[in-house]
């Protein structure tokens, strides 16, 4: 019973004193009649739970698996309540509910699909219990109250004691037993919809990793409410912009004591906030620490990438690298909400240390100071540009403040605004960090250089391009050695790296690629990445993480991949393009181009028995992307190499032998030398060159009416209104080009074509799209390459193009992007009366919810490209749907209806891999030719004439592969033809193979005539 004193008006001392007299009657009469109350005729137990240590064998008890009879004796001289949550009657076995019967639960025993049951067992006995099938229920006994509801009523129990609840979280029958032991409550569940003989383990305490070490926030209504209205201001944003203000006082609890703390949340995109578990930011006051540190985090291992994390920091731990303690926990976060105390077991968290002084003297560092970019300026500007409802992922396309532009702040400011010698050492790392951000020091003056390649080294086998970003960049100030130091910090691995990155701004210096270089090369050849997998506690923390996340896997395979993409930038099968300008008397001059991602030395060239005759005049380091003309001297006698006494041959013959002549090379840092072919003409013909289109990139914007140019911000626009184009608009470099809603270009002729050197922005609506048609039939098409930004094509119409074309040259394609990047998306390609709708060449791309339709051949044609086709449709088509040659590849959710030919084709020496795709109505469904890799998931193929086919079609070529998983195979003429040497891995088996399969494509019994 209940009473607030504030809310009587007590007139006299007499009203008063009479009332509390009676007031106190009638509490001690309901303690009397509470404690004597008699259910169903039996008087309940009067326990007071002690504070006795949990016994051994309770706690072995505890974790064994038990049957509902078994745990309802073991602890019959407990309080035991008994709740269902959505069902627990789909299996639960006569005997049973006989047993519950004789032990007074003649509701229990009666239970029916979905239905909400409570029940209070003590001494062997159900002495209380409500049962109902038509809505939610309460069982209250004393201060104990016992919720439960099927599916179509709220789907809960939970027990609440003194307001603090505990939660059955899974499907079943559930039992709250009320220890005597440490005020423990111990929970088991029991699944009878799934299992008649289902068994459970015990739950101590809501612990549901015991072993773990445990930490719980204590949070006031008033502090919960605020940090609760930010998450939802969070979430309308799909941003978190937090700052100290938002600080609340709190409390944690670790290793039997409690700590005063300010707390707030954490993150910057809402993955911190998803669900239950919000990530926090935890600040302990006065001078306390937890685990010995001052600053930390709370967060879903989710939003580090689970194990990822945690290894990445070990490396850096192995290599002497700055760190973060980055360990799991198990947390609880206890809070007051609308006047209701909860205390919720939130699971496995992250712990991951903030940058504190703690952090470098743990590390055997002298105190110093920690800097950083200020990026408040790079989340304001996406703030705004969210807040306008626009796409988080045009960001990446849109201008924003340079990270050259970022202020340099110090961790900890007002501390080191205070301190003379931490102000001096901020002043000389700013100075230090600005100068290598401008390019006026090289990391070698500004940076502990090893430890530096050291942590780039390990980003790069793990994937974690995100640590190497310069606004997560966190650098330690050795004032010793008065160098930056690296702080390993929000890696998020591991992950697939589809590049080498290198730490920012030291692309092009030779000093540290030399390192850089000579480091990966050594972890290559360690084979670092296998010994990865059985790294100390790698497989305890990955078996922690999988026990309650089930959607975590590890796949180590992805070290095998990052390791692979290393060996390929670093060392790297060829690199070089050798062209000879000029041989005469004791000197050659040849043209090398670099197209590797790294510097090379040119070294000498040689015999192909390996005799040396020529070295070049100087050092030669040939940077990424770079090409000259080199010298080199000759040996006096070097025809003597290449006489040949049967041949009665006594020179040098240039185009006889110049075919075992190599020019040696490696990259820089590395000892592996390779050596390259010369080929035994220039690189390029000056006057050819003059005469051919494609190579004459315009100067000046051309002066036409539906043009206009913005010299400032360097963009030309096509203007608004329905446009003929009768001749070739061609547009020079340096600039973007746009077209919006409103464009309509209709190419009237067989040049009407639009030739491009800058990147495209084709933009229109969804109700308003770009369109670029040919209604006559005979216009031409489009071209835009050799740009290094990314075009985008959204929401645009090609209709009845024709290919771009000029005397002595023409593409393949109505459309045609070279060596320039592009993603295309919510367009139409259609009624192309091409080879090609879409052909991209040597170039990224991304392709999502796009229609092609019609076409005279070809739909989509990648050369050397690394791209995805996502949501995409393919539908009546003369020849191929996607047809891919020395290429990577990713398809998923795509439907292919009436392809000519193939449905998919990869070739030479191309990786394909498609996911979740319709293949239907086709000549061939899916093909790999020519040591190509295919590999399909969750295809369905149906009607097809054939439906896989692997062959080598070409000789330079080989044998290949596909692996199909989860295939359906429906009303196919023939399901596969697999040539000997090929194979197809059918939903695990493998097919029989044949002869001659090349010999029956290509219109001879399957496929289109490739005549």
């Amino acid at each position: 019973m209940l009473i607030n004193n504030k809310e009587l008006k007590i007139k006299s001392s007499e009203q008063s004193f009479f009332l509390s007299y009676i007031i106190g009657a009638l509490v001690l009469i309901g303690v009397i009649v509470l404690l004597s109350a008699d259910f169903n005729g039996k008087a309940l137990p009067k326990i007071v739970p002690s504070k006795a240590a949990l016994p051994d064998s309770v706690r072995v008890f505890l974790k064994q698996s038990s049957s509902l009879e078994e745990v309802l004796h073991y602890f019959e001289k407990e309080e035991i309540f008994i709740g269902i949550k959505d069902d627990a009657s789909n299996k639960f076995p006569k005997a049973i509910r006989n047993k519950m019967k004789g032990l007074g639960g003649k509701k229990l025993s009666k239970i029916c699909f979905r239905d909400a049951y409570a029940g209070y067992f003590y001494n062997g006995e159900i002495i209380e219990e409500k049962r109902s099938d038509d809505t939610a229920l309460e069982l209250k006994i004393g201060n104990n109250i016992l919720s439960s509801a099927g599916m179509d009523y709220g789907n809960f129990c939970h027990l609440s004691i003194n307001g603090v609840k505990y939660e059955g979280e899974k499907r079943g029958l559930h039992l709250f037993i009320k220890s005597r032991y440490e005020r423990a409550v111990f929970q088991y569940d029991f699944d009878f919809f799934d299992n008649e003989n289902a068994v459970s383990k015990g739950t101590f305490g809501e612990k549901k990793h015991p072993d773990l070490e445990q930490i719980e926030l204590v949070l006031k209504e008033k502090a919960f409410q605020k940090i609760s209205k930010k998450r939802e201001e969070a979430l309308d944003l799909n941003l978190l912009m937090a700052s100290d203000e938002d600080l609340v006082n709190g409390e944690i609890l670790y290793d039997g004591k409690s700590y005063k703390v300010e707390t707030r949340l954490k993150g910057d995109w809402t993955d911190h906030l998803f669900g239950d578990k919000w990530s926090f930011r935890i600040k302990l006051k006065d001078e306390e620490t937890v685990m010995g540190m001052k600053k930390f985090s709370l967060h879903h291992p989710r939003t580090r990438n689970y194990a990822g994390e945690w290894l990445f920091h070990e490396l850096l731990k192995g290599k002497d690298i700055l760190h973060l303690q980055y360990k799991f926990v198990e947390f609880w976060l206890n809070k007051t909400e609308n006047g209701v105390f909860e205390r919720k077991n939130l699971g496995i968290y992250a712990v991951e240390e903030s940058f504190e002084k703690q952090l470098f003297e743990r590390q055997k560092r002298r105190a110093g100071l920690i800097i950083k970019l200020d990026e408040s300026v790079f989340w304001e500007e996406r703030l705004e540009f969210v807040k306008g409802g626009l796409i988080d992922g045009d960001l990446s396309y849109i201008e924003l403040t340079a990270f050259k532009d970022f202020n340099i702040v110090p961790f900890s400011q007002k501390t080191v605004i205070k301190d003379p010698v931490l102000r001096e050492q901020f002043s000389v790392a700013r100075y230090l960090l600005k100068s290598y951000m401008m390019g006026d020091r090289k990391a070698t003056e500004v940076f502990d250089v090893e430890k530096l390649v050291d942590f780039n080294v390990i980003c790069n086998l793990l994937g974690t391009y995100h640590a190497l970003v310069p606004h997560n960049w966190r650098l330690y100030y050795n004032p010793i050695t008065s160098r930056l130091e690296p702080i390993g910090f929000d890696a998020n691995g591991v992950e697939k790296a589809w590049k080498l990155n290198v730490f920012e701004w030291a692309q092009n210096d030779l000093d540290y690629l030399r390192l850089y270089n000579r480091k990966i090369q050594e972890l290559i050849e360690n084979e670092t990445y296998k010994t990865l997998s059985d790294y100390p506690g790698l497989e305890s923390q990955i078996a922690l993480l999988q026990a309650e996340f089930k959607g975590f896997q590890w796949n180590e395979r992805i070290l095998y991949h990052n390791n692979s993409v290393m060996k390929n930038a670093v060392l790297p099968i060829k690199s070089i393009n050798v062209f000879l300008e000029k041989m005469e008397d004791e000197k050659a001059i040849f043209t090398i181009e670099n197209f590797g991602s790294m510097p090379v030395e040119l070294m000498d060239i040689r015999h192909t028995d390996n005799r040396i005759f020529g070295a070049p005049n100087q050092e030669n380091i040939l940077l990424a992307g770079e090409k000259k003309q080199v010298t080199y001297r000759l040996n006096n006698n070097f025809e003597k190499l290449f006489v040949n006494k049967k041949k009665k041959k006594s020179n040098f013959a240039l185009y006889e032998d110049m075919e075992k002549v190599r020019l040696t090379w490696q990259t820089i840092g590395t000892t592996l030398i390779r050596k390259a072919e010369i080929q035994p003409w220039r690189e390029e013909d000056t006057a050819l060159k003059a005469s051919f289109f494609e190579r004459r990139a315009p100067k000046e914007v051309p002066d036409m009416p539906f043009l206009e140019v913005d010299e400032t911000r360097k963009i030309i626009k096509f203007k608004s209104g329905v446009w003929e184009l009768r001749k070739t608009v061609k547009l020079p470099a340096g600039y973007t080009v746009k077209m919006s809603s409103g464009c309509h270009i209709e190419l009237a002729s067989a040049y009407g074509q639009i030739i491009s050197y800058s990147p495209i922005h084709f933009i229109g609506t969804k109700e308003d799209p770009v369109t670029i048609v040919s209604d006559t039939g005979f216009g031409g098409g489009i071209f835009v390459m050799g740009s290094a930004d990314t075009s985008i094509v959204r929401h645009c119409v090609f209709d009845n193009l024709g290919i771009p074309k000029q005397t002595g040259w023409a593409l393949s394609g109505a459309v045609n992007f070279f060596e320039n990047p592009v993603k295309i998306s919510n367009a139409v390609f259609k009624n192309n009366r091409t080879e090609d709708g879409l052909n991209i060449i040597n170039s990224w791309f991304e392709i999502d919810n796009v229609v092609f339709a019609n076409t005279q051949s070809d739909a989509f044609d990648g050369d050397f490209v690394t791209g995805t086709i996502s949501n995409t449709s393919f539908i009546n088509l003369g020849n191929d749907a996607i047809d891919i040659s020395g290429s990577k590849l990713t398809v998923k959710k795509v439907i292919i209806q009436k392809a000519g030919d193939k449905g998919l084709s990869a070739g030479e020496n191309s990786q394909m891999t498609a996911e979740d795709v319709l293949i239907q109505d086709c000549e061939v469904a899916i093909a790999s030719k020519d040591l190509s890799q295919m590999t399909a998931n969750q295809v369905v193929l149906r009607n097809n004439r054939l439906g896989f086919t692997a062959f080598q079609k070409k000789p330079e070529f080989g044998a290949c592969q596909i692996e199909a998983t989860n295939i359906r195979l429906e009303n196919n003429e023939l399901d596969y033809l697999i040539e000997r040497n090929s194979s197809l891995k059918l939903n695990g088996k493998f097919v029989p193979v044949s002869d001659g399969v090349k010999e029956r494509m290509y219109g001879a019994e399957f496929g289109k005539s490739s005549k």
